[in-house]
This record gives structure tokens, C-alpha cells and sequence, in this order.
């Protein structure tokens, strides 16, 4: 699995600058379903899951939709 990030300034809190980093996910295998993808999913506050790239049609459209990612890619090279 290979995870590119871009990120931005978010909002201001108590703490000071908050930021939203966006991720896109490159190979949807297992390791990537049972760890990678649900601990973003859970920082939600901190991490956005823009884009998904994997071989397997079928595969990026049930990710996409369970983790309402809303780019999808065949290629790693078109992410």
C-alpha cells in the first residue's frame, strides 16, 4: 500500500491551527481494509480519505462507498 497526502490549514481551536490532511490510498488489500482504511476513518477529525486507487472494479467501488471516498481509480498513476 502506498498512501499519498496533501493537506491544509483547517480551522483555529483552543489548541491553536487545526488541520485537515486529505489521503488517497494506493492497493485496497487486506492489510489496508483491516488497519489502514479504519483508523483514518476513525481520526476523521484529523484525516479524509479523497481518493482510492486499486486493480479490482468491484473492490473500489464497495470501499469507495463504505468509506465515502469520492475518487476512484483503476491505476495508480491516474491518482
Amino acid at each position: 500500500m502506498v498512501v499519498a497526502i496533501s493537506w491544509r490549514l483547517g480551522w483555529i481551536s483552543k489548541r491553536g491551527i487545526e488541520i485537515m490532511i486529505k489521503v488517497g490510498i494506493i492497493g485496497l488489500g487486506e492489510v489496508a481494509q483491516l488497519m489502514h482504511l479504519p483508523i483514518l476513518a476513525d481520526m476523521h477529525d484529523k484525516f479524509e480519505i479523497r481518493a482510492i486507487a486499486d486493480i479490482s472494479p468491484s473492490l473500489n467501488s464497495f470501499i469507495a462507498e463504505k468509506y465515502n471516498a469520492p475518487k476512484s481509480y483503476l491505476s495508480p498513476i491516474s491518482l
